[in-house]
């Protein structure tokens, strides 16, 4: 499927209550980066049976107040088995210079509903 980006969009999708509901949660990342650098963020992916194994994982910076709108995929990876994932994502060259906030995203499949981080 394709990447879910926060804002708006993500927001009115409905969930299908045949399937799981992920959470994903940010647990580390740089509080800043450069442009043409990496951005390191580690986080993980529960459902309400346990971790998410296998999931594939999306990295968006959002400009600061814009609610998850204008979002840029910045990298993308997966979790391990215990629902673990740690990417080293590409910030942009050339990305406008501003604050940015950070959002990691599952896209739906056929078991789990999309999730996006808080």
């Amino acid at each position: 499927g394709d990447a879910v980006s926060p804002g708006d969009d993500a927001r009115h999708r409905p969930p299908d209550p045949t399937k799981l509901s992920p959470r994903v949660v940010v647990t580390l990342a740089d509080a800043s980066s450069y442009r043409g650098e990496a951005l390191h963020v580690e986080g993980r992916v529960d459902d309400p049976r346990g971790p998410v194994g296998n999931a594939r994982v999306d990295v968006f910076l959002s400009p600061m107040n814009h609610g998850g709108n204008d979002a840029v995929l910045i990298g993308r990876g997966a979790t391990d088995a215990d629902g673990r994932f740690t990417i080293d994502a590409d910030v942009p060259t050339d990305l406008e210079l501003r604050t940015y906030e950070l959002y990691v995203s599952t896209p739906e499949t056929a078991t789990h509903n999309a999730a996006i981080s808080d």
